[in-house]
C-alpha cells in the first residue's frame, strides 16, 4: 500500500518584532487660516474641536510611491535589515490613484528588493494596524524574515476643499516599518473587527463608475478619458507562459514534493471566466510537466480531498469563447528544446547543431539552423507550427492566407505561434512586429529576412 507523500511546513512558531521605523512629512505646510479660505471656518474652531494647528500637504507631483520610499528607506537603516533581506513589502493606503498595478510592487522595485510578495491592502484609518499584524503573522510562521510595512496617504488629492466636515482633518504623509525575526514576542495579539453597517458614514461620495458618463460627454470637444485598464497582452502572454513553469516549479519544491505526487495542476483562472478553456495555462504545461490540467469541476470535486494540488496565479486574463465545434484543438507546445525538462528542471542535452543558452529563468536551448532557410522551408515549419497549435491541416497554411480571417487564429493562439517560430527558425519577433504580420506571407518574409 503506498504512502501518499506529506507538505513540507513550519512545524514551530516564530516571534517578530518592530526594528525599525522612518518616516516622512511633505514640506509643505498648511495652516487653518488657509483652510478657511474655502470653508465656513475659523483658526479657532478648527483647534477647540480637532486640536488641529497645522497639516502637511505633498506637492502636486509628489506620490503616495514618493512618500513611500523617503519613509521606508529611514526604517530599513534604522533596522539595520538590507534590502536583500526584506521577503514582503505591504502598503496600506487608499489614495494610490491607479486601481492596478499597485503600489507595493513599484516601491519595492524603487528599493531594489529582489522579487517579493508585494501588495497593497485597502483598510483606511486602520490600514497599518492591518498590516503589522499580517507582518507579523508572516514572519511568525515562516514566510518571510523581514516585512517592510508603509501606511500612506495622499488625502489632499481626494479631500473636498470646500467640504467644512472634512476640509481641515486629512493630511498627507508616510510611516514604515520593518518586522522581522526576535527572540522574545515583540508584537502583541491584534483584536480583528469591521463595522459594515456604517459603511455611509465614512465613505466616498460617489463610485468611480458613476463618474464615467459625465466624463465622457458626446457634447464635449475634449471629453476626459474614462481611464480604462489597458495590457500590452503580447508581452504578457510571453511572461506568464514563460514564468509559470519556474513558478509552479518552486512552489512543489517548497512543499517537499515532487511533480509526480500531484493530482491536479489548476492554472490562473480556472475559477471563473479567466480566460479561454485552453489557453494560456495550457500553453504553459509542456514545460510544467506534471499531471494534466483538469478542466472540468465535476471531476476536481471528485479529487481525492487529501490531494495536493498547486495553484498558480499570474492575475487576470482575457475571457474568450470556444473555437467553433469543428475544429479539434491540441495543446499548445511552446516548450523550447532544450529546455529544461519538465519541473524537474533538468536540462535537456542539445540536438545536433544545437547551442545552449542561458534565460533570465531557465536554460533554454534555441535551435539554429547551419545555413539561410529558403521561403518555401519556412513556410513548411511555420505550417507545423499552426497545425500543433490550432489542429488545421498543414496544406491550408498558404502565403495568401489571412491568419485571423482566413485560418481563424485568434491573438493568444497567435502569440504561442509567434513564440515557437522564434524557437524553430532563431528568430527575434519583438511585440510591435506581431501586429504587422497579418497574413502568412507576412511572417515567411520577416522569418526570412531576419534568420541569424
Amino acid at each position: 500500500m503506498s504512502t501518499r507523500p506529506s507538505l513540507t511546513a513550519p512545524d514551530v512558531l516564530r516571534h517578530a518584532r518592530i526594528h525599525g521605523v522612518g518616516g516622512y512629512r511633505p514640506e509643505r505646510v498648511v495652516t487653518n487660516e488657509e483652510i478657511c479660505r474655502t470653508i465656513d471656518s475659523s483658526d479657532e474652531w478648527i483647534r477647540q474641536r480637532s486640536g488641529i494647528v497645522t497639516r502637511r500637504f505633498a506637492r502636486e507631483d509628489e506620490s503616495v510611491i514618493d512618500m513611500s520610499e523617503v519613509a521606508a528607506r529611514r526604517a530599513l537603516e534604522n533596522a539595520g535589515v538590507s534590502p536583500e533581506q526584506v521577503g514582503v513589502v505591504i502598503m496600506a493606503t487608499v489614495t494610490h490613484p491607479y486601481q492596478t498595478p499597485a503600489a507595493a510592487p513599484e516601491l519595492a522595485h524603487r528599493l531594489a528588493i529582489p522579487n517579493p510578495a508585494a501588495f497593497d491592502i485597502s483598510a483606511a484609518c486602520a490600514g497599518y494596524c492591518h498590516a503589522i499584524s499580517l507582518a507579523n503573522d508572516m514572519v511568525r510562521v515562516g514566510t518571510a524574515d523581514y516585512v517592510l510595512v508603509v501606511g500612506v496617504e495622499k488625502l489632499s488629492d481626494f479631500t473636498d476643499p470646500y467640504d467644512r466636515s472634512t476640509a481641515f482633518i486629512f493630511g498627507d504623509g508616510a510611516g514604515a516599518a520593518v518586522v522581522g525575526v526576535s527572540d522574545v514576542p515583540g508584537i502583541g495579539p491584534t483584536l480583528w473587527g469591521s463595522l459594515g453597517e456604517q459603511r455611509d458614514v465614512i465613505t466616498q461620495r460617489e463610485p468611480w463608475t458613476g463618474l464615467r458618463e459625465q466624463m465622457e460627454q458626446p457634447d464635449q470637444s475634449d471629453p476626459t478619458p474614462w481611464p480604462s485598464f489597458v495590457m500590452q497582452g503580447q508581452t504578457v502572454f510571453r511572461w506568464a507562459v514563460f514564468s509559470m513553469a519556474q513558478v509552479a516549479q518552486e512552489a512543489v519544491s517548497a512543499a517537499g514534493l515532487t511533480p509526480a505526487d500531484l493530482d491536479a495542476f489548476v492554472p490562473p483562472g480556472e475559477h471563473a471566466h479567466h480566460r479561454r478553456d485552453d489557453q494560456g495555462p495550457q500553453a504553459a504545461r509542456p514545460r510544467a510537466g506534471g499531471p494534466r490540467h483538469r478542466r472540468d469541476r465535476q471531476h476536481l470535486r471528485r479529487l481525492d480531498p487529501a490531494g495536493d494540488e498547486p495553484d498558480a496565479g499570474g492575475g487576470r486574463g482575457p475571457a474568450r469563447g470556444r473555437r467553433p465545434a469543428d475544429r479539434v484543438r491540441r495543446r499548445a507546445r511552446v516548450c523550447r528544446p532544450g529546455g529544461p525538462h519538465a519541473l524537474t528542471g533538468t536540462p535537456r542535452p542539445p540536438g545536433p547543431g544545437g547551442s545552449t543558452t542561458t534565460g533570465s529563468a531557465v536554460t533554454t536551448y534555441r535551435r539554429r539552423q547551419p545555413m539561410a532557410l529558403s521561403e518555401q522551408e519556412i513556410l513548411e515549419g511555420l505550417a507545423e507550427i499552426v497545425n500543433e497549435e490550432t489542429g488545421l491541416e498543414a496544406e491550408e497554411v498558404q502565403m495568401d492566407k489571412s491568419f485571423t480571417e482566413d485560418l481563424d487564429i485568434d491573438s493568444l493562439s497567435m502569440m504561442t505561434i509567434v513564440v515557437n517560430a522564434e524557437d524553430k527558425f532563431g528568430v527575434r519577433i519583438p511585440d510591435d512586429e506581431v501586429k504587422n504580420l497579418t497574413h502568412v506571407r507576412d511572417a515567411v518574409t520577416y522569418i526570412n529576412n531576419n534568420q541569424g
